[in-house]
C-alpha cells in the first residue's frame, strides 16, 4: 500500500484544489461526479477507486461513521468485502453522494488515494476562471513552478489571437495581448518602478489575477496540464518546456 507523504510541495497543491473544490466558489465538480470518478457503480456492480488505497485502521471509521458496517467488523473487512458493502450502501440509498463526499475527507483522499486519479477526477471538471486561479497562484506560491517556466509554457497559436500571424506566440506576447491599453501601461509602469525585467518581475508586476482575467482561459488550461505532466500527475511523458528567463529589460 503506497502513500503520498502530505508535507510535499505537490501533496499540498492537491489538498488546497481539493478543500476548495468543495467550497460553493470551487465546485468544479459535484458530489455525485465524485461518486462517479472514485466509486462508479450501477445496481449491478461498482468500480472502487478509493477504499482499495486505504489501511483498515483509515477506512473502518469511515463505514461505521455511515452506519453500515459496525466498529470491529469494518475494522477486519477485507477490500472486497468494503467494494460490497458501500455498493448495496449507496444503491439502497442509505448514502447518498453528499455524505459520501463528506465522508472521505480531502486529506484523507489526498494522502492515500493515488494523486493522479485524483488529478483526473480534477482536471476533467469544468475548470472556471477562480479554480485556474487557485491552481496557477497556489502552484506557484509552493514552488512547483517558477515565472521563466510559466512564461515558456504560456504560449497560443497566434490564430487565436490574430488570425495573420500563423506561428506561435509565447510568454510575453500572450500576456500582453490580453490586456487594455490601460493595464498594460500600468504594467509597464510597474516594472519600471521596481527595475525588475527578469521573469520573476514580469509575473509579480502584473499579478495572478490579472494574468488569469485577461488570458484565454484554453490557453491557461494548457499551462496546467504542462505541469501536471512536469510534476508527475499524469503519465505523459513529454519533456515539460526549458526553463529560459524572459529579457531583463526596462531595468
Amino acid at each position: 500500500m503506497t502513500t503520498t507523504d502530505p508535507n510535499t510541495a505537490l501533496a499540498r497543491f492537491c489538498l488546497t484544489l481539493e478543500e476548495y473544490r468543495r467550497t460553493p466558489e470551487g465546485r468544479v465538480r459535484g458530489e455525485r461526479e465524485f461518486v462517479a470518478h472514485f466509486f462508479a457503480h450501477d445496481a449491478a456492480k461498482a468500480t472502487d477507486l478509493v477504499f482499495r488505497h486505504l489501511p483498515r485502521e483509515v477506512r473502518g471509521p469511515i463505514l461505521s461513521g455511515w452506519k453500515i458496517r459496525g466498529t470491529k467488523t469494518a475494522l477486519r473487512d477485507d477490500d472486497a468485502k468494503v467494494k460490497d458493502a458501500v455498493h448495496d450502501a449507496l444503491v439502497s440509498g442509505d448514502i447518498d453522494p453528499t455524505a459520501f463526499e463528506v465522508g472521505i475527507r480531502a486529506e484523507v483522499l489526498v494522502r492515500w488515494v493515488p494523486l493522479s486519479d485524483w488529478w483526473s477526477f480534477w482536471r476533467a471538471g469544468n475548470l472556471s476562471q477562480r479554480a485556474i486561479l487557485k491552481a496557477l497562484s497556489g502552484g506557484y506560491d509552493l514552488g512547483l513552478f517558477d515565472a521563466a517556466w510559466f512564461l515558456s509554457a504560456l504560449e497560443a497559436p497566434a490564430a487565436a489571437l490574430d488570425p495573420s500571424r500563423p506561428e506561435p506566440k509565447g510568454g510575453i506576447e500572450v500576456l500582453a495581448e490580453g490586456l487594455a491599453k490601460a493595464d498594460l501601461t500600468e504594467w509597464v509602469r510597474t516594472i519600471h518602478r521596481g527595475g525588475d525585467g527578469t521573469a520573476r518581475g514580469l509575473v509579480a508586476a502584473i499579478g495572478w489575477e490579472k494574468i488569469v482575467r485577461n488570458t484565454k482561459a484554453p490557453i491557461l488550461i494548457a499551462v496546467l496540464d504542462a505541469l501536471a505532466a512536469r510534476t508527475g500527475l499524469t503519465a505523459s511523458t513529454a519533456p515539460a518546456p526549458a526553463e529560459t528567463h524572459a529579457p531583463a529589460f526596462l531595468n
